[in-house]
C-alpha cells in the first residue's frame, strides 16, 4: 500500500471514528432526554396519586363524622323513645290506681312490661 493510500484509509477511518462518536452523542442525549420525561411524567403521577389519596382520605373522614352523627342521633331517639314508653307506663298505672281499686297485680304487670 502506498503512503497516499494508507493516508486516506486513515482519513476515511479517523471520518467513520468521528461520525460514530457524534451519533453515539447523539443517542446519549436523545436517551437522557427520554429519561428526564420518563422521570418527571412518574413524578407527575405520585403526585396525582398522592393528591388523589389525600383527597380520598378527607373525604372518608367526612363519611365517618356524618355516619357518627347518624348513629348517635338514632341512640339518642331510641332512648327518648324509651323514656317516652316508660312515662307511658308510669301514667298509666298512675291512672289505674285511681280508676280501679285493688289494681296492685294489674300494676305489677305493666311495670314488669315496660321496664
Amino acid at each position: 500500500m502506498s503512503k497516499q493510500h494508507q493516508d486516506e484509509v486513515a482519513e476515511e477511518r479517523m471520518e467513520q471514528l468521528r461520525i460514530r462518536n457524534e451519533m453515539e452523542a447523539r443517542q446519549k442525549e436523545e436517551d437522557d432526554m427520554y429519561a428526564k420525561l420518563w422521570y418527571a411524567d412518574m413524578e407527575a403521577k405520585m403526585k396525582r396519586e398522592e393528591a388523589e389519596t389525600q383527597r380520598q382520605m378527607s373525604a372518608n373522614k367526612d363519611t365517618l363524622e356524618v355516619l357518627q352523627m347518624q348513629v348517635a342521633a338514632l341512640e339518642e331517639k331510641k332512648e327518648q323513645e324509651k323514656a317516652l314508653v316508660a312515662e307511658e307506663a308510669q301514667l298509666l298505672v298512675s291512672v289505674t290506681h285511681t280508676c280501679i281499686p285493688n289494681a296492685d297485680r294489674t300494676t305489677s304487670m305493666l311495670q314488669v312490661q315496660y321496664q
